[in-house]
């Protein structure tokens, strides 16, 4: 949460300002542009820091070298109120300070001990839920608190791993069910409502070219070597699957799919790829529109997709194309009839479970990507869930 990464950070931010037996310590600034350069949708935070820096730089201008000591305990005050301007205090301020001998305050070096405490305390946090099942092999699924990467997390554990090759351990970093009321679609993306559906789901911007909207994920500085997860969305009006030739182009970085790319680090590295198909049965002489796993389809996804990836259709049997949502739900393993029973043959759909042969603590990206216009077709988000181990 934005309080417990702002604690996480509080640490740093005092021992920039404060004088030790060993001199200054340098100012804490990476953390926070890190942070801010992870989050930047987290403007409580990241919008508050920017915002007063001309304010904080007009005042800290104008401190006197014994009054270093009091700003400090303003300074790390202000950033525990949400007040985040600490890191803007120039080091020539502090450093004035400490070579003039002035002596620092009992208050102060209290709140640094403490704060050598806390940090000692995120230190010795699990880094992962792994590590917490590795601890206590009867941790049960749920909420807990780790530090991978210097802060505080509170993140779900999945410690049995159902879905994601019967053992347990899982943190995850995605969540979003659009079923859910209070439910808001990522920034990339737009919500969209359908008149056969009760609930909004989550589509590309339109109107919109064909091309890809990205969704990052942060592992939370959560070492990994797997990921699992799942993905339900719905067919809207026209998706080819993969097909180059409407418009997409076949390489990772493009619109090779009419669904969903997910790949970490960059360049990117392929995870699993969710496609929406043309048609469950070949009624309209359209060869190469469907989903490659149809029953009679020549055409391949891309070589660096192979075989990690799940494609449906959800335009029902006998009916043509048109503007609208199908409302069968893809990637479930469910309705899948006439050709498209061998794309719905894995009984963890629509989980996914992938090893990458690597460990990595890479941000893991969503693409949601068309080969058309939106008004020709997409594949609006109902649910994700994606985990790492």
């Amino acid at each position: 949460s934005k309080l417990t990464n702002m604690i996480g950070l509080v640490s740093l931010l005092a021992f920039g300002f404060i004088c030790s037996v060993s001199g200054i310590i340098d100012p804490a600034v990476q953390p926070i542009r890190t942070h801010c350069n992870t989050y930047p949708d987290d403007d409580d935070f990241c919008g508050d820091l920017y915002k007063d820096r001309e304010a904080m730089e007009e005042y800290s201008s104008t401190l006197s070298p014994t009054d270093t000591d009091r700003a400090a305990r303003d300074l790390t005050a202000n950033v525990l109120d949400g007040v985040t301007t600490a890191h803007f205090l120039p080091e020539s301020v502090a450093q004035d300070a400490c070579s003039s001998g002035d002596p620092i305050s009992d208050q102060t070096i209290d709140l640094t001990n403490q704060l050598e405490e806390l940090a000692v305390y995120l230190n010795n946090l699990p880094k992962s839920c792994k590590d917490i099942l590795d601890q206590n092999v009867a941790a049960t699924s749920g909420y807990y608190i780790i530090s991978a990467n210097g802060t505080m997390e509170n993140v779900y554990c999945d410690m049995v791993g159902i879905h994601c090759g019967e053992s347990g351990g899982w943190t995850r970093i995605a969540f979003l069910d659009m079923t859910d009321p209070e439910a808001v679609c990522p920034s990339a993306i737009q919500i969209h409502q359908y008149p056969n559906l009760n609930h909004p789901l989550c589509g590309r911007p339109k109107p919109s070219e064909p091309g890809c909207e990205s969704i990052y994920y942060s592992s939370h500085g959560v070492s990994y070597s797997s990921v699992c997860g799942q993905m339900k969305a719905y067919q809207f009006n026209s998706n080819d699957a993969f097909t180059p030739n409407v418009g997409g182009l076949a390489d990772i970085d493009h619109q090779y799919v009419d669904g969903y790319s997910i790949t970490y680090g960059y360049p990117r590295n392929h995870i699993w790829t969710y496609a929406g198909g043309l048609e469950q049965k070949l009624q309209f002489g359209n060869y190469g529109l469907q989903c490659p796993c149809n029953q009679g389809q020549t055409i391949s996804p891309p070589a660096f997709v192979g075989n990690d990836y799940y494609c449906e259709s959800g335009l029902p049997v006998g009916q043509s194309w048109s503007s609208v949502l199908y409302d069968d739900p893809l990637w479930d393993g469910q309705n899948c009839i006439e050709d498209e029973v061998s794309c719905c043959t894995n009984a963890n759909m629509p989980w996914f479970y992938k090893t990458l042969g690597v460990t990595i603590t890479d941000h893991i990206e969503v693409r949601l990507c068309q080969s058309q216009h939106t008004n020709d077709e997409d594949t609006p988000l109902e649910l994700i869930e994606l985990y790492v181990r």
